[in-house]
């Protein structure tokens, strides 16, 4: 049997945990399990494929052997993703997606925090990123707008920046700590 124990209480929100292993929200009687991120292989391409084109992003150069993807599911269905493209000490993060039912439910920002992770794992001090609808989510989560003369050059020689986004896009970017 799992012990349930509240760990935190902030207004009418409640915070707590399965056997310190699931954490999840009650709130006015809402219950929302907060699914946790995983890493995502090969086996999950035309999943990703579903999501981001439904999103209305790039697929073009989508390749989950070589690209850092991770996702959350839910009664194993894929309702979130999110990448990152290293590049030494630099990622470009990508192809950032919840669906409908999903958004608005703290999924994005668990995802941007699993990348965060991701991003630290593999010794990156700067996060890049390109995005038409999604500038006041991502400032939100820390991220500033900059311009595209000072992201280093193996990002723009990227197929997100060459190619699938718009020069219209809003470009930021992430200084780990």
């Amino acid at each position: 049997m799992k012990m349930i124990r509240q760990i935190l209480k902030w207004e009418n929100v409640v915070l707590y945990k399965y056997d310190l292993s699931e954490t999840f929200f009650l709130s006015k009687s809402y219950f929302h399990n907060m699914k946790k991120v995983l890493d995502l292989d090969v086996t999950y391409t035309e999943e990703v494929k579903a999501i981001l084109s439904k999103s209305k992003l790039p697929t073009d150069d989508l390749d989950l052997s070589t690209q850092r993807f991770i996702g959350v599911l839910s009664d194993q269905k894929l309702i979130g993703i999110g990448a990152l493209e290293l590049y030494g000490s630099s990622a470009l993060l990508r192809s950032m997606a919840v669906i409908y039912a999903g958004q608005n439910k703290g999924l994005g920002t668990n995802l941007v925090s699993g990348l965060l992770d991701l991003a630290r794992k593999n010794n990156v001090s700067e996060l890049f990123l390109l995005t038409e609808t999604a500038e006041k989510f991502f400032a939100k989560n820390g991220f500033n707008k900059i311009n595209r003369s000072e992201v280093p050059a193996e990002i723009l020689q990227t197929e997100e920046f060459t190619n699938l986004c718009p020069s219209t896009a809003v470009c930021m970017s992430l200084v780990l700590n």
